[in-house]
């Protein structure tokens, strides 16, 4: 041969220069390209080429080896560390011990209001307060005998205990002489008396309990009794008791009342109560006004209503002029009565109240049914009602408003009460028994005033 290449030994050198060089395993390029393949070689999505390469670089390089084994494991599952049971139960421990802790100092509260504001004290707030703890005791211990025993026994020990204190205090000859009975009679009236006070607070518990155990019921309609419960015990409470919202209220009312009414006093409000005879909210109101001993003057002032309104003003009545009112009073009686005699059948007794401030007129004025004093006129009048019936007093009404309008009296009210008159020993007519009573106010149809009949 002369040292050339053949054909054949040429081709495959060209074929060696264009075939492509494998990276050295060391190399940083080589090595963050096999890091990269890994998760796809530990799937199997790598072509055989692909993988055929990692192996070849991996057989050179110990770090590269040790990463495509691990990468042909199958992953599994961290495994937790058992849960700690005795920390699990200390905690537990120690939370039942806080809402125990909790439900402790509310049923205390609770017990609290409700003896501070039993009937005892002369409170009618029991009514609500013994709803809440009856609500709260059934809340957290599910138990009625409980909330029976925390709701009746200490009122019952209260009272009774109370009873034979006093009775052994005066002595038992004492308290049987002041009562006039023995000793077994007096204990077993102290242990009714004792009884029936505290199974009326435990009632109000009961009821509270029922309202929790009603509104955790699924049906609707048994759900709405809670609401209906709940509702009458505001009420009941409310007619009883007050409520603090329209309390604030009829206080607010009143201070704008007096800088309206009595600009010219300084006055101070002290302090108020619900008096739940009159359905009124009663104000201590206090003048820096001295009186004749140096002391401020104090008045008593009354508001009723959800939007409460004055009905007594205390400073206003301290200002009135009582002889004078009582003179003009009597003169627009008699003018009145003597209108109605007439029309009127069975007219006893005609009274008149109009209100005079001092200094609002002469002293020696006389009544006129013209007097600026005359507008609010109160007209009380007093029928025989021998014979009488309620259509008969409608119709003597009706005669009244017909007479006074005619008149032009400018009145506020009339009552009408229609008595029964009795003869004494010496053949005069006494008032004797209430038997029928109406009023009326100008503008009412009398013909369907309400006749309320008595000792029928």
């Amino acid at each position: 041969m002369d040292g050339r290449k053949s054909d054949s030994d040429k081709m495959m050198s060209d074929n060696q220069h264009d075939r492509p060089m494998p990276m050295p395993a060391n190399s940083e390029p080589a090595r963050a390209i096999f890091e990269d393949l890994l998760p796809l070689y530990a799937d199997g999505l790598l072509r055989d080429e692909t993988v055929r390469w990692m192996e070849r670089q991996a057989a050179s390089d110990p770090e590269l080896r040790q990463l495509l084994e691990q990468a042909k494991k199958p992953l599994q599952a961290p495994k937790l560390a058992p849960e700690p049971a005795a920390d699990y139960e200390a905690a537990m421990r120690s939370l039942r011990r806080r809402l125990s802790v909790l439900q402790l100092i509310l049923v205390t509260l609770s017990f609290g209001m409700a003896i501070g504001t039993s009937l005892l004290g002369g409170s009618f707030g029991f009514i609500f307060w013994y709803a809440v703890l009856g609500a709260v005791m059934y809340l957290f211990y599910r138990d009625w005998r409980l909330v029976l025993l925390v709701s009746f026994v200490p009122i019952f020990l209260w009272l009774f205990g109370d009873a034979i204190f006093q009775w052994l205090r005066n002595g038992e000859s004492g308290a049987a002489a002041g009562t006039e009975m023995g000793a077994f009679r007096f204990l077993a009236a102290a242990l009714g008396t004792s009884l029936l006070f505290a199974a009326l607070h435990a009632l109000f518990a009961f009821a509270g309990m029922a309202i929790v155990w009603l509104a955790k019921r699924k049906i609707p309609l048994i759900a709405a009794l809670s609401v209906l419960l709940a509702a009458g015990v505001l009420l009941l409470y409310d007619a009883y008791n007050g409520n603090p919202l329209v309390k604030w209220l009829a206080e607010k009312k009143l201070e704008a009342y007096l800088e309206n009414t009595h600009p010219d006093e300084q006055l101070v409000i002290r302090e108020g109560w619900y008096n739940f005879k009159n359905a009124s909210y009663e104000f201590r109101v206090v003048s820096f006004k001295k009186t004749a001993d140096g002391q401020p003057a104090e008045y008593r002032v009354s508001l009723r209503g959800w939007n409460p309104r004055v009905i007594s003003d205390g400073v206003r009545n301290a200002r009135l002029d009582e002889r004078m009112m009582n003179r003009l009073g009597a003169g627009a009686a008699a003018e009145i009565r003597a209108l109605l005699e007439r029309d009127v059948a069975g007219l006893r007794q005609v009274d008149v109240r109009l209100e005079v401030l001092q200094g609002e007129l002469p002293d020696d004025a006389a009544w006129h049914k013209d007097l600026p004093v005359a507008d609010d006129l109160r007209i009380s009048i007093v029928l025989d009602a021998g014979g009488m019936t309620a259509d008969d007093v409608r119709e003597g009404a009706r005669r009244i408003q017909a007479a006074l309008d005619e008149a032009g009296y400018r009145y506020k009210s009339v009552l009408i009460n229609a008595n029964e008159f009795e003869e004494d020993e010496a053949g005069e007519k006494r008032l004797g028994p209430l038997k029928y009573a109406a009023s009326f106010r100008p503008g009412d149809d009398v013909a369907k005033i309400k006749v309320r009949t008595y000792n029928q």
